[in-house]
C-alpha cells in the first residue's frame, strides 16, 4: 500500500514539471486524476484545485487549430467546476487562491466564470483580509502572481486608471529579489518567468499610453518592456523549448524580435 501511494505522490509532484515541459496532455490527464483520487478525501480542497490547474494548464494548447476549440472550452469547463468546488469548500491557502481566481478571470460566464468573484478573491488576499483561517504565509511568487491577476482584471473591469495597474505590475516585479530566493527554486524560477513576461507584454502594448500619463514615475514603458521580456526568455530557454518559444511568439506578434537584440539591459 504505502508504495502505491508513495507512486502517486511522485505523479502529483511531477505533474508541474511535465505541463511546463508540455509532456503528453493524455499522460498529464491519467496522471492528475491518480493524484486526484488519492487526495480528494484526505485533502479535497487541495485536489479539486490541482486537477482545476491541470485543466486550466492544458486549454492553451487546444486554442489552435480550430478544430481543436471544442478541447479548450472542455479543459476549461472542468476548470471552472473544479474551481467552484474548491471555493465552496473553502480555500486554504495563497496558492489555491491564485489558481481559482485567475480559473473565474479567464473563463467566460457562460462557461461558469466569474469576473467580479474573482476581483474580490484577489483583494482580499492582496489588501484586506484572508478569506478563510487559518491561512499560511503567502509566499513572494504567489504574491506578484496574484499583484499580475489584479492588473488584468482591473484593465478589464475599466474602472482603475492606468497609472494604477501599471503600479500594480511594478509592485509584482519588485519582488524579484525575493522571488529568486525562495527555497523552492525551479517553481520560483518557473513563475518569476511568467510575471515578467506578463509585465513586459503588458507595458509595450501600452507604451504610448502609459507616455502620455502624467502622473506615471516608473523607468520608461518601452524599458521596462524589453528589460522584462528578455529577460524572462534567456531564462526560459535553458529551463523549457516550449516557454521559450511561446514567449517568442508573443512578442513576434507584438513586432519584437528578441534574438536580435544582443546586449539586454539588466532589470534595475
Amino acid at each position: 500500500m504505502s508504495h502505491s501511494n508513495s507512486n502517486a505522490e511522485i505523479t502529483v509532484n511531477e505533474l508541474g514539471e511535465q505541463i511546463w515541459q508540455r509532456g503528453n496532455a493524455r499522460k498529464i490527464m491519467k496522471e492528475a486524476r491518480v493524484a486526484f483520487k488519492l487526495k480528494k478525501y484526505s485533502d479535497p480542497v487541495g485536489a479539486h484545485v490541482k486537477l482545476a490547474s491541470v485543466h486550466y494548464s492544458l486549454v492553451k494548447r487546444y486554442m489552435s487549430p480550430w478544430w481543436k476549440l471544442p478541447l479548450a472550452v472542455w479543459h476549461l469547463r472542468r476548470a471552472v467546476v473544479h474551481a467552484w468546488v474548491a471555493y465552496h469548500l473553502g480555500l486554504n491557502n495563497f496558492d489555491q487562491i491564485d489558481v481559482v481566481s485567475r480559473t473565474f478571470f479567464k473563463a467566460p460566464e457562460y462557461l461558469g466564470g466569474d469576473i467580479n468573484l474573482a476581483h474580490v478573491i484577489v483583494t482580499d488576499a492582496l489588501f484586506r483580509t484572508p478569506l478563510n483561517e487559518p491561512m499560511d504565509e503567502i509566499p513572494y511568487h504567489t504574491r506578484a502572481l496574484l499583484l499580475v491577476t489584479q492588473a488584468e482584471i482591473e484593465e478589464e473591469i475599466g474602472e482603475l486608471p492606468l497609472v494604477g495597474i501599471a503600479s500594480l505590475y511594478m509592485d509584482a516585479i519588485a519582488l524579484r529579489p525575493k522571488i529568486l530566493k525562495e527555497k523552492d527554486e525551479p517553481m520560483a524560477m518557473r513563475q518569476w518567468i511568467r510575471v515578467a513576461t506578463s509585465t513586459g507584454l503588458w507595458f509595450f502594448d501600452h507604451i504610448d499610453a502609459i507616455r502620455g500619463e502624467k502622473n506615471y514615475i516608473f523607468d520608461d514603458p518601452e524599458n521596462v518592456a524589453y528589460d522584462y521580456l528578455i529577460e524572462a526568455y534567456n531564462l526560459a530557454e535553458p529551463l523549457s523549448t516550449d516557454q521559450a518559444l511561446k514567449i517568442l511568439t508573443e512578442s513576434q506578434k507584438r513586432g519584437i524580435d528578441l534574438k536580435k537584440i544582443l546586449k539586454p539591459r539588466p532589470p534595475k
